[in-house]
């Protein structure tokens, strides 16, 4: 048999072992059959990857969250910058006047500061000008008592003393005109100082003033136009918002446009005209391709037949070769604001906090005050300073107030403070990751978790074990303890007295503190101590 033969039979005997292996296949043999997937090996899987989706799921929220606020806490930190470099470009923003020069002519509600090292000196306080006149050739010295007089050569001034106070540009002319003193539209620092802090129906009474934007804000001009200067103070211009837009454009010159469909009435509630170089709001205009633009300050609305005539300064113009198709009236938002919260100190010193905001509320109701004690540390268990019975710090007498937090006692430090308010008036806005402003001592606390009493309502029910229980001012009957992000830095007022409507009403001293609550507020942010 030859080579070929041989090879042939292989290669046949080869395709008949091939074909009865198909064929056998075909046949419903248990070993030749595919194999399937379960029902509850479906179910099993489709649990799995169910779980996995939902908690994918639940990051894409979180995010969202996370990215807002990146967004708001950097924003704020560039409005925090800003504020810092304002305050040392001007600063009589938190001097609340212009140092004193020798030889110079003041006129009446003129406010000035002592020069740099009387201040470093000498307690903190202002001087208005009372009479038109030259000061005198070497500094006076100066009465520190509040409404005393000072003769300066040929003026006079008036003290007016500080401590802590506010600098609220924009809330000192929008939360509330009328303000418990009644007098901020009147001229000089006197007139211009109003109450941070909504008191009425509140027991306390805040000692807290707020002043505007002293070097921008002028009370011989408009209510606007302080506005807008203090706006532009304090304001962070990080986006427009749209008023109105029109693809009708119509009766174009120098210094005009038509936007016809644009309602007037409606346009005129939103866009404001005053001085041009102090308005906020512009007119966007574009042309046919989308990519060229060209800015205009409104300066001037008025009604046409279907539509608006809007006008900008004569001093700006439409470039040459620029044919408008489209038009839009934008106005900045007030979404990131600021408010200076200072503490002065005898050594002239100005401890501040820069309070930012994101779109904040100006009523009255976000400044309420309520009853609230701010204490650094509680006596123990013993109910005495230090240990009971014994001289702790060596000094001779026993259970003394130096006493207090000795170490090796059982007294202890408070990281919380328990709000008090009415069940009949506004509920406070309290949350975790907001801001409680000690309104006494002017310092801010972050809010790092709630406990609300539960009824019947009392106080013990929110004072942690070992802790001393708050005096409870009258008509007080619910209580929420606001865990803080830090000990307490000062004590505010209290008495371990009962308290009864005649003993809450100031009469010198207070005797009981307080806190405001406000809503919208990022983050707070310390200056470094200096004398400005």
């Amino acid at each position: 048999m030859t080579y070929r033969q041989i090879s042939r039979r292989k290669l046949e005997g080869g395709k008949r072992k091939a074909e009865g292996a198909a064929a056998r296949c075909w046949r419903p043999a248990a070993h030749c059959h595919r194999r399937g997937t379960s029902l509850s090996e479906v179910l099993v899987s489709t649990l799995v990857m169910s779980i996995g989706v939902v908690a994918l799921a639940t990051l894409f929220p979180i995010s969202v969250l996370r990215s807002i606020q990146a967004s708001q806490l950097t924003n704020a930190a560039n409005l925090r910058y800003n504020a810092e470099a304002q305050a040392r470009a001007v600063p009589e923003l938190i001097n609340i006047g212009v140092e004193w020069q020798p030889a110079a002519a003041y006129n009446q509600f003129d406010v000035v500061v002592p020069t740099l090292n009387v201040r470093r000196k000498t307690p903190p306080a202002v001087y208005a000008c009372n009479i038109n006149g030259m000061s005198g050739g070497a500094e006076p010295i100066w009465s520190f008592v509040e409404g005393g007089t000072t003769t300066d050569g040929g003026t006079e001034w008036s003290t007016v003393t500080l401590n802590n106070y506010v600098i609220d540009p924009l809330g000192f002319m929008l939360v509330d005109s009328a303000d418990a003193d009644n007098n901020f539209r009147g001229a000089g620092v006197t007139g211009a100082r109003q109450h941070f802090g909504n008191i009425n129906g509140t027991p306390y009474l805040p000692l807290l003033n707020r002043f505007p934007a002293f070097g921008l804000f002028n009370f011989a001009d408009s209510a606007a136009l302080n506005e807008f200067r203090s706006a532009s103070a304090v304001v962070l211009p990080d986006s427009w918002i749209t008023q109105a837009e029109s693809l009708e454009l119509a009766n174009v010159t120098a210094t005009s446009i038509d936007l016809l469909g644009v309602d007037f009435n409606d346009l005129s509630q939103s866009v404001t005209t005053p001085t041009p170089d102090l308005v906020p709001d512009r007119l966007l205009l574009l042309d046919e391709t989308g990519r060229r633009s060209h800015s205009l300050s409104v300066t001037g609305l008025a009604a046409v037949a279907n539509g608006t005539t809007i006008s900008w300064p004569a001093a700006q113009s439409i470039p040459a070769g620029f044919t408008p198709v489209r038009a839009r009236v934008e106005s900045l938002e007030r979404r990131y604001s600021y408010v200076l919260s200072v503490r002065r100190s005898p050594g002239g010193a100005s401890h501040v906090d820069c309070v930012v905001f994101f779109r904040r509320s100006y009523g009255v109701q976000d400044e309420q005050v309520y009853s609230c004690v701010f204490r650094k540390v509680d006596r123990g268990l013993d109910g005495q300073p230090g240990v009971a019975g014994t001289d702790d710090n060596n000094d001779g007498t026993d259970d003394n107030a130096p006493e207090l937090n000795f170490p090796g006692s059982d007294d202890k430090t408070r990281n919380f403070c328990v709000l008090q308010y009415s069940s009949t008036g506004l509920k406070p806005f309290f949350k975790k990751g907001g801001f409680v402003c000690d309104a006494h001592n002017l310092r801010w606390y972050r809010i790092i978790d709630t406990a609300e009493s539960v009824f019947p309502h009392a106080i013990a029910d929110v004072v942690p074990a070992g802790f001393e229980a708050d005096p409870v001012a009258p008509g007080m009957d619910r209580f929420v303890r606001l865990t803080l992000d830090q000990s307490v830095i000062e004590d505010s007022p209290f008495t371990t007295g009962t308290l009864t409507p005649q003993t809450i009403t100031r009469a010198g001293v207070d005797t009981i503190g307080g806190a405001i609550l406000m809503r919208g507020v990022v983050d707070v942010f310390p200056f470094r101590p200096r004398t400005f």
